[in-house]
């Protein structure tokens, strides 16, 4: 099944993110993948409405790739408008005040600096995202909706183990800045690379569970895997 648009609504929403975190009033960053971060190229304006534009565009999205579906002429054709109502639900929880906005509120304003508003973060701000990826893809690409709730799971560790690995390889840079919003600089490495590691088993086991224990995610657990303890031991 196609869910190649659904792909590009995922990648739209995080980009749409990724600038508006990055402007001076948020995050404040100069560089964003090696490159100057765009309000620095185009002004703050465009990258304001850039940010809009792609929101927009990501929801349209949606609603294409429900309507390729229903067109495809598959066993799960029917299935399209469901589809497309569970997207639009999980697209708009996990961008809105439950999801990556109440989270940079509290990235920007943290009620404490203590690791549950951390694992707060996190969620808000990560697993969101992650939890949309695996949805779309689960309900476009003709998963059991039945199963959902499991694939959230699934989705909410691998997302908590992401920025856990994450967090590991920014230890040094946010003790240097400053920076309390750290999985790692909360509990130490020693506990942080653990914690990882019975989050990546959870989430293998989920995989085993919803019989997506496939190379390809097999092939990305090895990278994350990889990725922690190489910013483990660096």
């Amino acid at each position: 099944l196609n869910v190649y648009e659904s792909a590009l609504s995922v990648e739209f929403f995080h980009t749409a993110s990724l600038i508006a975190d990055d402007l001076p009033c948020m995050d404040n960053e100069e560089e964003r993948r090696n490159k100057p971060v765009l309000h620095k190229v185009y002004g703050e304006s465009i990258a304001l409405l850039s940010s809009y534009a792609l929101i927009c565009a990501a929801f349209e999205k949606i609603h294409r790739n429900a309507a390729i579906l229903k067109d495809s002429g598959s066993p799960f054709a029917s299935l399209a408008d469901q589809a497309c109502v569970v997207a639009l639900e999980c697209a708009t929880r996990c961008a809105g005040i439950l999801g990556a906005t109440g989270g940079q509120f509290l990235d920007l304003f943290p009620p404490s600096l203590n690791l549950d508003t951390v694992r707060q973060i996190i969620y808000k701000k990560t697993v969101t995202l992650f939890e949309v990826s695996f949805v779309f893809g689960w309900v476009f690409g003709g998963g059991d909706f039945a199963e959902l709730e499991r694939l959230k799971k699934a989705a909410y560790h691998f997302g908590m183990a992401f920025q856990i690995a994450d967090d590991i390889g920014d230890l040094t840079q946010d003790e240097k800045n400053q920076r309390e919003i750290n999985f790692a600089k909360h509990i130490g490495k020693e506990r942080a690379i653990s914690i990882f590691e019975e989050e990546m088993r959870q989430f293998q086991k989920y995989l085993k569970e919803l019989k997506l224990d496939t190379p390809s995610f097999k092939k990305m657990c090895d990278m994350l895997f990889k990725l922690a303890h190489d910013n483990f031991e660096a």
